[in-house]
């Protein structure tokens, strides 16, 4: 028991000191909707990711 209890205290620990972190890693756990739509976790980890610059002469993102 004592080491579920020293795993609990670190789960707690981590959750109060990165709730953003906790917050994705719950997302990630979720099932997609059915429908493909994007979820708002999905949207901020897209925001966090780095891109990269586009080439020259590249099309500009999304639908044309």
């Amino acid at each position: 028991l004592a080491g579920i209890a020293d795993r609990l205290t670190a789960t707690a620990r981590f959750a109060t000191d990165r709730p953003d972190d906790v917050a994705l890693l719950l997302a990630a756990l979720r099932p997609a909707a059915a429908d493909g739509s994007r979820t708002p976790a999905r949207d901020r980890t897209a925001a966090r990711e780095p891109r990269a610059p586009a080439a020259p002469g590249a099309a500009p993102p999304g639908p044309p």
